[in-house]
């Protein structure tokens, strides 16, 4: 009998992100094989030295991330897509709440987590291999290295793109995502360009800015930006740059999860569930 109890429960949570890594395990499978392999052969033919090593390292696992995370995001849903197997989704004793939630931990969280300790375990042995057969190594793959924290903030601003385009287009999601990404990057720049133009113009036919101008050009020594009336630049540039933060990895992917999970509601409706 289909529990589809309006109450939250842990253990129907539980339950899907097993059922859903059980479905997954087979093609997890193959990206982490395709990516052990490629990964332990460059690392073990590579002859950097420790740090150019490393980074060398960090630059594959994050591009790795990047870009296994936005496909298994845009695909997370594909089982409610499929007209063979979307009763079955919607009649698992789990509610549309627990689906999705149990669907965003395995692609944001369980994933990554998932390849970050492949990464460790494999690139460290290929390099203790490089140790026992050359006598020695390349840089270890250190799965603190701060580079790996901002690479997840990556992958936390791409995620919920990718996540949500899942949720919403029937075929091709990852493809169909990326073009209406690059649609809304070149509408974003070219609406920045003509606001920071418009800035720029209004500040232009300042007299007072334009004075302050000339002082910094024909006597810099004189003119100090902290006692000056200009400073308030200073303290807007880092307003701005809170804003931004606040937007980019909080209210834009809260945004779009929200948006996510209103598409399975909105197909569980159509499907008469």
């Amino acid at each position: 009998m289909k529990d589809n109890s309006s109450r939250f429960s842990f253990k129907r949570l539980f339950y899907f992100i097993r059922v859903e890594m059980r479905e997954e395990s087979k093609t997890w499978l193959v990206v982490l094989g395709v990516l052990s392999a490629v990964a332990g052969f460059l690392t073990l033919i590579s002859n950097f030295d420790n740090s150019s090593s490393s980074s060398f390292l960090l630059g594959f696992f994050i591009p790795s991330l990047l870009i296994s995370g936005s496909i298994y995001a845009s695909t997370a849903f594909g089982y409610m897509h499929k007209k063979s197997s979307v009763h079955q989704w919607f009649a698992l004793p789990v509610n549309d709440f627990e689906k999705f939630l149990g669907l965003l931990i395995s692609t944001l969280i369980i994933w990554p987590l998932i390849l970050l300790f492949l990464f460790s375990t494999l690139l460290n042995l290929v390099e203790l291999l490089n140790l026992a057969l050359r006598g020695s190594h390349n840089g270890f793959f250190n799965p603190l290295d701060p580079a790996i924290w901002y690479g997840y903030l990556a992958y936390l601003i791409i995620h919920p793109i990718y996540f949500a385009g899942g949720a919403f287009f029937k075929r091709l999601s990852w493809l169909f995502t990326s073009l209406c990404g690059v649609g809304f990057s070149a509408l974003f720049t070219f609406f920045f360009s003509l606001s920071s133009a418009g800035v720029a113009f209004s500040f232009l036919k300042n007299d007072f800015f334009i004075e302050k101008l000339f002082s910094l050009v024909l006597s810099p020594a004189t003119f100090n930006l902290q006692t000056d009336s200009l400073q308030f630049f200073s303290g807007g540039v880092t307003t701005v740059i809170i804003m931004l933060k606040i937007f980019a990895f909080f209210l834009f992917p809260v945004g779009l999860w929200v948006f996510s999970y209103l598409c399975v509601k909105e197909k569980e409706v159509k499907n008469a569930i």
